[in-house]
């Protein structure tokens, strides 16, 4: 395994290869065998030491998540505000690939939000966020919407949906 590394770095390092334009182009030799198909993206950021943590989407494949895009984030620099914005422009590299997939997003509680919720309306993707059961939910009866209430007073056991 050292020894593909070492290859794969001096590959990456090389100063002709554009990593960028060569992922392209592998993103669209692979992901057309997932037109038609319900497709199911995951999003989440992984700690990369402790200066950098890497936001990552991929692609659910079976039990394993196969990775289409990424950025390598500063952990303690702020960069909250543009949080969002970056994940948008990983679905917007991924998106022309999947034009014809039903596809959902599935993301942690740490990713979890109304920002991410409209990211994927947006694209016509469908979300499965976790939350914690201190987050706040309004449902709507009719026209009007009703008071906001705390996920952990509907959900009362592991497992419940």
């Amino acid at each position: 395994m050292p020894s593909i590394e070492r290859r794969f770095a001096r590959f990456v390092a090389n100063e002709r290869i554009v990593v960028s334009d060569i992922w392209k182009q592998f993103l669209s030799q692979v992901l057309p065998y997932w037109h038609g198909k319900s497709v199911r993206l995951v999003l989440d950021c992984t700690p990369c030491g402790e200066e950098a943590t890497i936001v990552y989407l991929g692609v659910l494949v079976q039990s394993r998540v196969l990775p289409l895009m990424w950025r390598v984030m500063p952990l303690q620099e702020q960069w909250e505000e543009q949080q969002w914005q970056l994940v948008g422009q990983l679905f917007d590299q991924v998106k022309p690939h999947l034009a014809s997939c039903d596809c959902t997003l599935i993301a942690d509680r740490g990713l979890s939000g109304v920002p991410l919720v409209k990211l994927c309306r947006d694209r016509d993707w469908h979300d499965l966020l976790r939350i914690c059961k201190e987050h706040t939910v309004r449902g709507k009866m009719g026209k009007r919407f009703v008071a906001w209430t705390a996920c952990g007073t509907i959900v009362h056991k592991v497992g419940q949906q």
